[in-house]
């Protein structure tokens, strides 16, 4: 297995002290995956039911403390569609409205009210699309938040586009 293979299948099963160790051993961090078109930072956050465990991060936060340690070690927030036709952003908010309503993956460290919450507003200030719609149901990130009645991110957005 290549380290690239290596490091995307560690971002998948949120190996997140693997894709440490991984980070100084390849420099093609931003590759993506194959069949999905996903980069690791991407896979790391879509893929909710694995709690991610590390002493460098805390339980309630786990997930978002690894997507912004991974930001800084220069892992790219992709803005393209991938190729199963989704963002990054519907992906992140798919997973953070699953853990909202207490699925199984909603103890994974995702904090919700805090560093979630930022990292929701961190996505749509880099202009990751929101109003795009993918998939067959032709929804964007903005309609699922609607049909989700989660107030609190469309306030933002609404904040966002009145200041921009």
């Amino acid at each position: 297995m290549t380290n690239k293979e290596k490091f995307l299948e560690a971002a998948k099963r949120r190996k997140f002290d693997e894709l440490v160790h991984l980070l100084d051993q390849d420099d093609n961090i931003n590759a993506k995956d194959e069949y999905t078109g996903y980069n690791a930072l991407c896979l790391f956050i879509k893929n909710g039911g694995i709690k991610p465990k590390s002493d460098k991060l805390e339980e309630k936060s786990a997930v978002i403390d690894a997507v912004y340690y991974l930001m800084d070690k220069g892992l790219k927030i992709e803005q393209q569609v991938t190729s199963n036709g989704t963002n990054i952003l519907m992906e992140y908010v798919y997973v953070i409205q699953g853990a909202a309503k207490g699925y199984s993956y909603a103890d994974d460290g995702y904090d919700l009210e805090g560093k979630g919450f930022e990292l929701f507003k961190l996505f749509i200030n880099k202009g990751i699309s929101y109003k795009e719609k993918f998939g067959p149901r032709q929804i964007s990130v903005l309609d699922y938040l609607e049909e989700q009645k989660n107030t609190k991110f469309l306030d933002y957005i609404k904040e966002f586009e009145k200041t921009g």
